[in-house]
C-alpha cells in the first residue's frame, strides 16, 4: 500500500511509518531530491532506516509523528522553499534554514544527533546569517564513504551518551 508523503509530492510505502526494530533511523532533509535519494541509498546500504524530507515543514511533520526513535538528522543548511510561501497567518509556517530546523527538531527529539551539509561557501552562509557552529559538517560534494563514516561516528557518540 502506498500513501503520499506530508508534502504530497511522491508516494511512499506505509512501512516507512513503522519503526524497524534494531535499525538506527536517520532523517535526511534537502531541497534537492537527488541528494536525498543518494544519501538515503547510501545509509540504507549501511543498515539505517531512512526517513526523507524535501523541506523543513515536512521534516518537522515527520519528527512529530514518526512513532520510533530518530537517531540522526542530516540536513542541508540552505533549504529553499518548494514554492513561494507567503505568510498568511499562523496556519502555514514559513520555511526555515537548516540551523533553525535543527533547533525545532531538538525541541521535539532531544537525543537526536545532527550532521549539517552545504555546497555553499562559508562566506555565502555567513551572508545569510547561517553559522555552522560546532556541528559536524559535510561540504558538498562529499563521498558516500565520508557520509557513512560520519553517520556511524555520530551513532557511536549517541551510544556512549546513553551509557553514561
Amino acid at each position: 500500500m502506498t500513501t503520499m508523503n506530508p508534502s504530497g509530492t511522491e508516494p511512499r510505502s506505509m512501512a516507512q511509518d513503522k519503526p524497524a526494530m534494531g535499525l538506527p533511523t536517520a532523517l535526511i532533509v534537502d531541497d534537492d531530491p537527488a541528494i536525498v535519494r543518494l544519501c538515503g541509498y547510501c545509509l540504507e546500504e549501511e543498515g539505517f532506516r531512512v526517513l526523507k524530507a524535501g523541506d523543513s515543514r515536512e521534516a518537522l511533520h515527520l519528527c512529530r509523528h514518526y512513532p520510533g526513535v530518530i537517531d540522526l538528522l542530516i540536513t542541508d543548511l540552505v533549504l529553499a522553499p518548494k514554492t513561494l510561501q507567503l505568510r498568511t497567518g499562523a496556519s502555514q509556517p514559513v520555511n526555515m534554514n537548516g540551523l533553525q530546523l535543527v533547533r525545532q527538531i531538538q525541541a521535539v527529539r532531544r537525543q537526536i544527533k545532527v550532521i549539517l551539509m552545504s555546497g555553499h561557501s562559508d562566506e555565502h552562509l555567513e551572508s545569510l546569517y547561517i553559522m555552522k557552529g560546532g556541528w559536524p559538517f559535510l561540504r558538498k560534494p562529499f563521498g558516500l564513504t565520508t557520509l557513512a563514516g560520519m553517520a556511524r561516528e555520530m551513532l557511536t557518540l549517541r551510544e556512549e551518551s546513553i551509557r553514561t
